[in-house]
C-alpha cells in the first residue's frame, strides 16, 4: 500500500488523522526525495521498491529507462502524499470518514456501526429489566433463582453464612415459602448425605419464620406448609411410577434405581424432621399404618429406614407413644417370619431388630461416608499421606499447637544427647497438656481390648485411620498402662492378615504418641515389652520376623525421627526376636 492508502485506511476506521502521523508522512516523502540526491539512493530505491505492492509498482526489466521511469512514479506518489497531507490540515474540509458517508450514503458510518444494540423485550436482559423497572418481582422468579442459587452452595463449612442470605434474599409471600420448601425437599431426597443438614436447615427457618411471618393465615406458617409437602412428598413415592413396565429393560434399572434413591430419601428426611419435632408425633404413627397396611417390598423397605431414624428419639418408656411405638416392633417381629416377605425385606426388618436390642448403638463398621468439614478433609488426608495432623481450628481444638516439634528453625547447631532430651521433654509436656485428666475409675484391660478390636475390625472395612486414632485415643488410658496398651495394640496389628491393615494399625500406634495423646516413655517401653513376646507369637504367625522387618521397622521412622525411639536400641530388639 501507498502512504496515502494507509492514511485513508486509518482515517475510515478512527474518523479522524492524527497530527502525527500527518507530520511523519510529509517527513517520509521529503526523506525519500532527498534519497535520490544522495549516493546511496540505488539502494534506497531499491529497497522502497521491494516494499511496493506489486498493482503500484511500474514494470521494468532494468536499465536506465526503468531507474528513470522508477524515479518518475516515485515523485509523483511523494507529491500525492504532500497534497492529501496539506489537504487533510485544512479545518474548512470534512474528515475523510464523513467524505466517504456522503459520498455513499448506503454504508454504515463508524457512528452508527457504534451504536449499542437494544434488547428485545422477550429477551431474558430485556424481562430482567422490565422487571427492574417496575420496581418488583411479580413471578417470583428472582427470588427462586437466589434461592436455587445458595441451596446448591450449601455445605457444612459455609453453612451459617448461607442460612443469613438465605433468609435475607426476598422470601417475602406464601408461594415464595412453598418454592423454598419444594426446593429442600428436592435436595434432601436426592442427597442423602446432607439429609441431617437439611433438616437443620428446616428447624432454623421455622424459627425465623416464626418471629418473622410471611401471611397472617394460621394455615400458612412454616410447619404447615412444610407438613402438606410431606404429605405429597410421601404419597408421590410410596408407590413405583406406572410407567416402568413400558421401559425398556436398562432404562427401567435406572429409572428403579432413582425411584428408589428418592423413596428412601424421602422417608429418611421425614424422620430427621420427626426428630426434631418439626412434625407432631402423631404423623409418625400415620406413616407407620400406612406402611404395614400394604406390606410391599418398597414398604417395608421404606418401614426400616424411617424406624432406624426415629427409633433412638421414639423407642423411651417415658415418651407418651411408647405403648404404640412398642406395638410397631410386634407387628415387625411378626413379618421377620413371614415366607410370603421378601428375604431382603426381612434381611432389613431383622437388622432393626437387632439394633434395638443393643440399644439403638450401631458398632458396624459405615461403609459410606457423610459429609465432612474442610478441616476434616485435611486431616483425612494427613492420615493418608503419613504426615502430621494439621492443627485443628481454635474453636474445636483446645490442646497447644504442634509447632514446637520441629526444630529446623534453630540458628545453632546442638548435640544430639540434648536434641534427644529437650525433645523428650517438649512431648512430655505436650502430652500432659493435651492429654485429658485420668479417669479415676479403675482401668479395665479387658475392655480396652475389645474396643480396640472394634476399632481395627472397622479399619479393616473402611480404611479410616483418622476415625479409628480417635477411637482409641478416646479410652483415655492411664499413664502407667499405655506401655502394656500399646503392647497388646501392636499384637493384634501383626495378627491382621492384610498389608494395607496392618500399615493403618501401625500409623495409629504412631500417631498416639506424636498427636499427644499418650507419653512419650510409654512408646520405647511398649516396643521393647511387644518385641520380647515376639518369640512366642512367631509360633502362631510364621511371617512375623518379616512383617517386624518390612512393615514395623519403616512404621516406625517417624518416632525415631521426633527421638521418642532410641534407633540402636530398637534394631537390637529387633535382632534378638
Amino acid at each position: 500500500f501507498s502512504i496515502q492508502d494507509m492514511l485513508k485506511w486509518h482515517s475510515s476506521v478512527r474518523g479522524s488523522v492524527d497530527p502525527g502521523m500527518l507530520i511523519t508522512a510529509a517527513a517520509v516523502a521529503s526523506s525519500d526525495a532527498s534519497l535520490r540526491k544522495t549516493p546511496t539512493a540505488p539502494i534506497a530505491k531499491e529497497s522502497s521498491t521491494l516494499q511496493m505492492s506489486r498493482s503500484d509498482r511500474p514494470k521494468h526489466a532494468g536499465g536506465k529507462g526503468s531507474e528513470q521511469e522508477l524515479d518518475n512514479w516515485r515523485e509523483n506518489e511523494n507529491e500525492k502524499t504532500q497534497d492529501w497531507v496539506e489537504e487533510q490540515q485544512r479545518p474548512d474540509l470534512p474528515s475523510p470518514s464523513k467524505r466517504e458517508e456522503q459520498q455513499r450514503p448506503d454504508l454504515p458510518s463508524p457512528s452508527r456501526r457504534r451504536e449499542r444494540l437494544e434488547s428485545s423485550r422477550n429477551s431474558w436482559m430485556g424481562q430482567v429489566q422490565a422487571r427492574r423497572t417496575a420496581g418488583g418481582d411479580p413471578d417470583g422468579a428472582d427470588v427462586a433463582r437466589a434461592t436455587k442459587s445458595i441451596l446448591n452452595k450449601l455445605t457444612l463449612e459455609k453453612f451459617s453464612q448461607l442460612y443469613q442470605q438465605l433468609v435475607s434474599c426476598g422470601i417475602s409471600t406464601v408461594d415464595h415459602l412453598e418454592m423454598l420448601i419444594c426446593e429442600v425437599f428436592e435436595k434432601a431426597t436426592t442427597q442423602h448425605h446432607f439429609i441431617n443438614m437439611y433438616a437443620d436447615l428446616c428447624a432454623l427457618l421455622d424459627g425465623f419464620f416464626t418471629e418473622n411471618p410471611v401471611s397472617t393465615n394460621p394455615k400458612s406458617t412454616f410447619k404447615k406448609l412444610l407438613l402438606n409437602a410431606c404429605q405429597l412428598s410421601f404419597e408421590k413415592n410410596l408407590t413405583p411410577p406406572t410407567l416402568l413396565r413400558s421401559l425398556e429393560p436398562d432404562e427401567r434399572v435406572l429409572e428403579e434405581v432413582k425411584y428408589k434413591m428418592r423413596m428412601i430419601g424421602n422417608i429418611r428426611f421425614i424422620g430427621a424432621l420427626l426428630v426434631r419435632k418439626m412434625l407432631a408425633a402423631k404423623v409418625l404413627f400415620a406413616i407407620l399404618e400406612e406402611l404395614l397396611s400394604d406390606p410391599t417390598a418398597e414398604a417395608l423397605e421404606s418401614l426400616a429406614a424411617l424406624l432406624t431414624v426415629t427409633g433412638p428419639a421414639f423407642d423411651k418408656p417415658d415418651r407418651t407413644h411408647y405403648v404404640a411405638f412398642n406395638a410397631i416392633f410386634v407387628q415387625v417381629s411378626a413379618l421377620v417370619h413371614k415366607p410370603s416377605v421378601e428375604p431382603r425385606a426381612r434381611c432389613l426388618l431383622k437388622d432393626v431388630l437387632d439394633l434395638r436390642a443393643r440399644g439403638w448403638h450401631d458398632n458396624r463398621p459405615k461403609k459410606m461416608e457423610g459429609p465432612s468439614t474442610l478441616e476434616e478433609v485435611h486431616e483425612r488426608a494427613a492420615w493418608e499421606d503419613g504426615s502430621p495432623m494439621p492443627p485443628r481450628s481454635p474453636a474445636s481444638y483446645t490442646g497447644i499447637a504442634r509447632t514446637n516439634v520441629s526444630h529446623s528453625g534453630w540458628s545453632t547447631p546442638r548435640s544430639g544427647v540434648s536434641i534427644r532430651k529437650e525433645r523428650k521433654e517438649s512431648t512430655a509436656v505436650k502430652a500432659e497438656t493435651n492429654r485429658p485428666s485420668e479417669a479415676k475409675a479403675e482401668y479395665d484391660k479387658n475392655a480396652y481390648r475389645a474396643e480396640v478390636h472394634k476399632a481395627l475390625t472397622e479399619l479393616r472395612v473402611t480404611h479410616d485411620g483418622v476415625e479409628a486414632l480417635q477411637r482409641i485415643a478416646n479410652l483415655k488410658v492411664p499413664d502407667s498402662h499405655q506401655a502394656e496398651s500399646l503392647r497388646d495394640l501392636l499384637v493384634m496389628i501383626v495378627e491382621e492378615g492384610t498389608v494395607s491393615t496392618r500399615l493403618s494399625g501401625f500409623q495409629i500406634a504412631n500417631k498416639l504418641f506424636l498427636d499427644g495423646h499418650w507419653i512419650a516413655k510409654a512408646a520405647s517401653e511398649g516396643i521393647q515389652i511387644f518385641l520380647e513376646i515376639c518369640s512366642d507369637i512367631k509360633m502362631d504367625i510364621p511371617a512375623l520376623p518379616q512383617i517386624l522387618r518390612e512393615e514395623l521397622a519403616i512404621s516406625l521412622e517417624p518416632l525415631i525421627k521426633e527421638y521418642l525411639l532410641d534407633e540402636q536400641q530398637f534394631q537390637h530388639w529387633l535382632e534378638q526376636v
